[in-house]
């Protein structure tokens, strides 16, 4: 069913715009398609590109989660882990659902973001440089792989 609305939404914006596969969309139009968007970082999310733990060191006193930390602790994250979890994402949190991203609760879309964010780093600090290249090279080549298919 995913892949129906996608393509669907792919089509539309392909023959609206006359298309080729080799000719794909430019960036400003993948970013305006949002079952597009909704997509990708559903698969970011139930794929991250980074599968061990991610570790920082902190630089300053802070709580996370409740557990007082000092400066200088080292402290990491399990993106497999946090990334299907069902407190944030849902009963579902483990299946391919780029609805979720839909949803008209800004707040929880937000909470969403801020933890499939995590896939990169996250913080200006820390962020992966590649970041907006990867939600580029997603975007257009799921739209040439799904334009190369409409008839």
């Amino acid at each position: 069913m995913a892949y129906r609305k996608l393509q669907a939404e792919i089509d539309a914006v392909a023959v609206k715009a006359n298309l080729s596969p080799l000719n794909a969309a430019p960036n400003y139009q993948l970013r305006a398609m949002p079952y597009l968007q909704a997509a990708i970082k559903e698969v970011l999310r139930l794929w991250p590109p980074v599968m061990g733990l991610t570790a920082r060191m902190s630089h300053r006193d802070d709580v996370i989660s409740g557990v007082p930390l000092s400066t200088d602790t080292h402290v990491a994250w399990a993106l497999w882990a946090i990334t299907k979890n069902q407190d944030v994402f849902g009963a579902d949190a483990d299946a391919f659902v780029p609805e979720l991203w839909l949803d008209p609760d800004r707040e929880r879309v937000k909470k969403m973001a801020d933890v499939q964010g995590l896939v990169f780093a996250g913080g200006s600090r820390w962020e992966c440089l590649g970041k907006r290249l990867a939600y580029t090279e997603l975007g257009k080549t799921m739209f040439e792989v799904s334009a190369a298919s409409c008839p």
